[in-house]
């Protein structure tokens, strides 16, 4: 549109946003913010657009921020560090006046270690630097535990225990196949040997029960 002055440019803004947005631009501390080395003099136009910026978008956003900060939890496989960098991050948009405050508290009431929480608990005086070196111990003491148990004499026995039975139950499974097939294998070559033999009573193909039958009467 080719429009360069500040007013006019302010005038069409509000016109656009509309007559709620232009009222409450009234409402809101017009004060441009003065130059200085790294900053040029405001335009009423840039204190425009930065007051409502400000008004709508730092507010808003600070109301979800501190929402999403309260929610989150540590999750299963999330270490202390990386939980306590997510709350960091998110704790730069909730305008928390005393931000490591805040992330200590919601680190003892949604972190996974039951013992950590109690420790902080009991000792209120801790930052959160002494959180952190007390969670990163308790993390470190309980995978080393976790690896003797695993390779503990127990362990390896209890494990040896079920491949043994493992082993007499294939065995013996197999050796429940091999009699029933002998058996099936019996049974069929002996039908095989009947039908080729021949009844000498009659002359036709072996019938055993028949040809008893026969002889009895």
């Amino acid at each position: 549109m080719g429009i360069t002055c500040a007013e006019r440019e302010t005038a069409l803004l509000l016109h656009y946003a509309g007559e709620q947005v232009h009222d409450l631009y009234e409402k809101l501390d017009k004060t441009p913010k003065p130059a200085d080395e790294n900053r040029r003099a405001e335009t009423k136009y840039d204190t425009a657009k930065r007051i409502l910026t400000e008004h709508f978008f730092t507010k808003q956003n600070e109301e979800y921020n501190r929402y999403l900060f309260r929610q989150t939890k540590q999750a299963n496989e999330e270490s202390l560090d990386q939980y306590h960098t997510k709350l960091c991050k998110l704790a730069e948009g909730c305008g928390f006046a005393e931000k490591e405050k805040e992330i200590k508290s919601q680190i003892i009431a949604c972190c996974q270690s039951h013992k950590l929480r109690c420790e902080a608990l009991l000792n209120p005086e801790w930052t959160v630097q002494r959180l952190l070196e007390k969670g990163r111990a308790q993390e470190l003491v309980e995978i080393q535990a976790t690896n003797i148990e695993e390779r503990s004499p127990e362990t390896e026995e209890k494990v040896n225990a079920l491949r043994n039975k493992g082993q007499h139950f294939g065995a013996k499974f197999r050796q429940q196949n091999f009699t029933r097939n002998k058996g099936m294998t019996y049974q069929t070559n002996r039908n095989e040997n009947e039908t080729k033999r021949l009844c000498t009573y009659c002359g036709y193909a072996f019938h055993a029960r028949m040809h008893d039958r026969a002889i009895q009467h």
